[in-house]
């Protein structure tokens, strides 16, 4: 079944003895991967056919409300910051309040309308591109690892918040890892015997 279907040892990486030459190894891969092409381009093309399908969905499938759930509230605040506003009595901006005079947490007005632009659009005529990688998990944990070298060989250099950003946690754990940092920046700011703002 593997000779037929063009699968050797050179292309599962399971060199068989040692005696073979390099040319002799990437003729046999290069066979292999002749063999196996055609499933590859039907493989992207089921993709690129399945990506644009979803796309032609979104609108029948979510509206404004469901989207912002699915989309969740750290892409919200990441993507639609709150408009800032002067202050008269303290000077200082501070970010628009909702309807009960708090502070939003993200522009929600300008969120919805975008929302509302990409479901009501013509998403059938955006191009589809699917990316591939061997593993997405392993490249970021390779990264983070290295970000980590990096800090440990230059102090000061590399934030902690970047190795957060850039690690596998769920973006709810990263906010509130994120948040902890800068309080505890914040405490160790204060002097000795001052105040802490609460």
């Amino acid at each position: 079944m593997k000779t037929s279907l063009g699968i050797n040892a050179d292309l599962l990486a399971v060199q068989q003895g040692g005696s073979d030459s390099g040319r002799a190894i990437a003729l046999r891969q290069k066979q292999g991967l002749l063999m196996v092409q055609e499933l590859f381009d039907n493989l992207s093309r089921s993709r690129k056919v399945a990506g644009k399908f979803v796309l032609s969905q979104l609108g029948k499938i979510f509206d404004t409300e469901t989207a912002k759930k699915v989309l969740g509230d750290a892409f919200l605040k990441k993507n639609f910051p709150p408009l800032m506003l002067m202050n008269p009595e303290t000077m200082q901006q501070e970010p628009m309040t909702d309807e009960m005079d708090q502070p939003m947490p993200y522009d929600k007005e300008m969120a919805e309308l975008a929302i509302a632009e990409v479901l009501s659009g013509d998403l059938g005529s955006y191009d589809v591109s699917v990316g591939e990688a061997v593993s997405s998990e392993t490249l970021r944990m390779a990264n983070v690892a290295e970000l980590k070298e990096i800090s440990a060989a230059y102090p000061g250099v590399i934030s902690p918040e970047l190795i957060i950003e850039e690690s596998q946690l769920p973006q709810s754990t990263k906010t509130k890892v994120i948040e902890a940092i800068k309080n505890a920046r914040m405490a160790q700011a204060q002097p000795m015997g001052a105040p802490v703002a609460g």
